[in-house]
């Protein structure tokens, strides 16, 4: 899976309404509000969202027309944390 760590924090910052700001100003707060929702190590839910992914269904990207798999924003309209390469048989 090629899913970056970044992508996760972007996914769960829109989940949990941090904004850019608020991350800039510290940049442990995902981490920490993470941990503080669901009592899980930030890495460990980034494992976890990394196996979720493969449940997800295939939707062609806008940009490159290339399926991908992801979980989108708040509003459903982009992508936050998706990966093209999970179609590979286990």
């Amino acid at each position: 899976m090629s899913v970056c760590l970044f992508d996760f924090e972007e996914l769960i910052a829109d989940m949990l309404g941090i904004s850019d700001d608020d991350r800039n100003d510290d940049e442990s707060i995902v981490e920490e509000r993470f941990f503080d929702k669901f009592n899980i190590e930030f890495v460990d839910g980034y494992e976890f969202a990394c196996q979720l992914m493969k449940r997800t269904p295939a939707v062609s990207s806008v940009l490159s027309g290339e399926l991908v798999q992801g979980f989108a924003n708040k509003n459903g309209d982009v992508l936050l944390m998706k990966d093209g390469s999970s179609f590979v048989e286990e």
